[in-house]
């Protein structure tokens, strides 16, 4: 009778063990992590300094528009207090208007205008037994209709045209590069088409003798740019006198 003997059987020994393992993965995620942090740190970089452009553009910009709202705002102002001058009754249909009281003596003539030019005088009270009524940018109706709008409009246009006292890069010519040329070479235009003209450094005044009237007008704003206001019209004409 043969008798089967157990045999051991050899065991199986692992050759790593699950700690070693485990281990190794987890410095193999590190080393990966490790070598892609400096790429994370250069991207949040090129993030960050791209969004610091774009919001110092944006609030540039806003700055920008805000100033320019406000210089025109100001400007708006400083032309509404400076330039509004007191309102003058309307000039009745068909009527006459007494002459305002004017305080004796002696008119003193004005200081000579800048740019050599004489000046006139333009507004009430300057000239004895005037009668004058003066527009205002809120109401463009107090003086009796310009006659002389369409001539001074004129010399306005021709002197752009030659650019004397213009800026020759400003597409549309209207911006002042010199004050004194341009309002001088004004004047010129409209004596040389028959008018009697001056400007005293703030208005220009224009008229033809037997007319019985002057108009002024205003032909530049504070900023430098051309402008087209009849500022009043005045009886009788500082040229009559």
């Amino acid at each position: 009778m043969r008798i089967n003997s157990y045999r051991p059987q050899p065991m199986s020994i692992p050759t790593t063990r699950p700690a070693t393992v485990a281990s190794r993965k987890s410095a193999a995620t590190m080393d990966a992590f490790e070598g892609s942090a400096p790429k994370t740190a250069s991207l949040k970089k090129e993030l960050v300094s791209a969004a610091g452009q774009v919001a110092e553009q944006a609030l540039g910009g806003l700055v920008e528009k805000l100033l320019n709202k406000l210089v025109e705002k100001i400007g708006a102002w400083l032309e509404r207090v400076l330039g509004t001058k007191p309102a003058q009754p309307a000039l009745p249909p068909g009527g006459t208007v007494e002459p305002s009281p004017v305080q004796p003596g002696r008119v003193e003539p004005a200081p000579e205008a800048p740019g050599g030019l004489t000046p006139t005088p333009l507004r009430k009270g300057e000239v004895a037994g005037a009668v004058s009524y003066s527009n205002t940018p809120e109401n463009k109706k107090i003086a009796p209709r310009a006659t002389f709008h369409d001539a001074v409009n004129a010399a306005i246009d021709r002197v752009r045209e030659q650019g004397i006292g213009i800026d020759t890069l400003d597409p549309e010519r209207n911006r002042i590069s010199n004050f004194d040329a341009y309002h001088g070479a004004v004047v010129q235009e409209l004596l040389k088409a028959g008018y009697h003209c001056n400007y005293d450094g703030e208005e220009l005044s224009v008229g033809r003798v037997g007319d019985g009237h002057t108009e002024q007008f205003d032909i530049s704003t504070w900023q430098g740019q051309v402008r087209r206001f009849y500022a009043s019209w005045q009886s009788p004409g500082v040229f009559d006198l």
